[in-house]
C-alpha cells in the first residue's frame, strides 16, 4: 500500500520500522492457523510503539504488520 495524502511517509516509515527496529523496540507478535474456504491460511501479526509519537493522528498507539500465508 502506498502513503496516503494525509500521512504519505506512513507506508515506508513502518516498513523500515519492522525491517530494522530501533535499538531496543520490542514487537508484540500473534499467530494463528485457519481454514479459509477449501484451502490452510496462516498469519502473522506484528506490533510496535515506536512511530506512536511521529504520526500526526490523535489517539494513535501502534503500527502493525500483517503476513499471510496459504
Amino acid at each position: 500500500m502506498s502513503g496516503t495524502r494525509n500521512q504519505p511517509t506512513l507506508s515506508g516509515d513502518s516498513a523500515r520500522l519492522c525491517a530494522e527496529p530501533p535499538p531496543g523496540e520490542r514487537f508484540r507478535s500473534a499467530a494463528q492457523r485457519g481454514r479459509h474456504g477449501d484451502r490452510q491460511e496462516g498469519r502473522r501479526l506484528w506490533a510496535a510503539t515506536a512511530l506512536a509519537g511521529y504520526l500526526d493522528w490523535p489517539g494513535v498507539s501502534q503500527v502493525r504488520k500483517v503476513e499471510r500465508q496459504g
